[in-house]
């Protein structure tokens, strides 16, 4: 798979270049490449292009991420608006990154995750798991200087779990989230300091 992935990225690398080739990367390339749309699969890939460097595009997808907790939830198999997702444009260096790491992701899940721990896939445990979900969603949501890039993790390791039925890796997801968790309540501490002393602060600055 992450030959097979790294292969195709080189090709996509390489019509992008031609005049004739299709420059604009969009979400839709990188779930074309696992062949289908399942919910592990969006998953996956919403939550490492929300590590990338553009602008709104973390917004948007922990919107999409939202989406995904719900439907998954509910035990559906496919994500509504994920056409709309999938038309969000790329930087064509920032997508081929993705492509990159998508690539490792795969070979990562191919050599340390088998299924185990099952039983944390059951359906007893989707509105748990999709509470965390919606919970890293907000997080990634919050414009919190580089607060995406924990609650992302933890929702890229979540995803390869899913993919990989490994229940251990389901649990392995909650120690960055919990990072993340813990970088909002500093920022909104510090937030509310700031808030608190900015009444002084103005009567010293007109006095």
């Amino acid at each position: 798979m992450a030959r097979r992935m790294a292969r195709e990225a080189r090709q996509r690398q390489d019509a992008a270049a031609r005049p004739e080739g299709d420059a604009v990367w969009r979400v839709q390339h990188l779930l074309q490449l696992h062949g289908d749309a399942g919910m592990a699969v969006v998953l996956l890939v919403l939550a490492l292009v929300t590590t990338l460097p553009v602008a709104g595009v973390g917004t948007v997808l922990s919107l999409g991420l939202l989406t995904w907790a719900w439907a998954w939830a509910r035990q559906r198999d496919t994500l509504p608006g994920l056409q709309r997702l999938a038309q969000i444009p790329l930087p064509s260096a920032l997508a081929s990154r993705s492509l990159r790491w998508l690539a490792r992701l795969h070979l990562l899940r191919s050599r340390w995750l088998r299924p185990r721990l099952e039983l944390l896939q059951s359906a007893a445990w989707r509105w748990p798991w999709a509470l965390w979900v919606a919970c890293m969603a907000f997080i990634i949501f919050l414009p919190v200087p580089l607060g995406n890039v924990l609650p992302a993790a933890s929702l890229v390791l979540f995803g390869l779990g899913l993919m990989a039925r490994d229940g251990l890796w389901l649990l392995l997801s909650l120690a960055p989230g919990a990072g993340g968790l813990a970088v909002m309540g500093l920022s909104l501490h510090a937030l509310l300091e700031l808030a608190a002393r900015w009444p002084a602060w103005m009567d010293s600055v007109w006095r």
